[in-house]
């Protein structure tokens, strides 16, 4: 293989033609390590069409990251979906502990609220009522948690224990049977994905740079 080859057909280290494949190619079909064209295939792949691992253009393949106007890829961005699934941010570790240890240390306890006919709340842990009070300033808050699950901050005043903070139990994602629907329809297109930059780089560029023919090389 050359170096550098110019032409028509260009096949070299350097390729740069109408059809150019190389370590670096570029041409109006280019195919390479780092291939830019108007159809770009290669592990990165800059051209209006693109396909490869890393992509930039138009319309775009990304195994990896897709960046463009339309197209799939594990991680997409601008109008590129992604087809990786999101799990979402780190779980906070959670700073809640049994309801009998909170009312004597202050600590964060999960307990449900419900809201009473004289417009007070009461107060549930694992079902059964407790002798805690909302302080008042919540009030708006722990309407809006209904008969939800909350985590909440006890404290001892002179007219005993008091819940002074509310906020939301960590969650995941993971949790909503959507998501793994979701999820299932992403992996299935991450798969077609990869077939896709199987056959049209991976396939090629092993057998023009190596010469290896055989299973899945055929």
């Amino acid at each position: 293989m050359r170096w550098l080859d110019v032409g028509d057909d260009a096949h070299g280290i350097i390729a740069v033609g109408r059809v150019a494949t190389g370590v670096i190619a570029v041409g109006q079909s280019a195919l390479g390590a780092i291939a830019v064209g108007q159809f770009a295939f290669g592990v990165v792949a800059i051209g209006q069409v693109a396909i490869g691992g890393a992509t930039l253009g138009t319309a775009v393949l990304g195994l990896w990251q897709g960046f463009g106007l339309a197209g799939f890829a594990a991680r997409g961005h601008g109008l590129v979906v992604s087809l990786l699934p999101d799990t979402g941010p780190a779980l906070e570790t959670s700073p809640e502990v049994p309801y009998e240890r909170a009312a004597s240390d202050g600590s964060w306890t999960r307990v449900q609220l419900q809201q009473g006919r004289d417009g007070g709340f009461d107060v549930f842990v694992d079902g059964s009522a407790v002798p805690v009070r909302l302080d008042g300033r919540l009030a708006r808050s722990a309407r809006g948690h209904g008969a939800a699950l909350a985590l909440a901050r006890l404290r001892t005043s002179p007219h005993g224990l008091v819940i002074d903070a509310l906020r939301d139990p960590p969650s995941s994602p993971t949790a909503d049977p959507r998501w793994w629907a979701t999820s299932g329809l992403q992996l299935s297109g991450l798969l077609i994905v990869a077939a896709v930059v199987w056959w049209s780089v991976v396939r090629p560029l092993a057998a023009g740079w190596f010469g290896v023919q055989g299973l899945f090389f055929d």
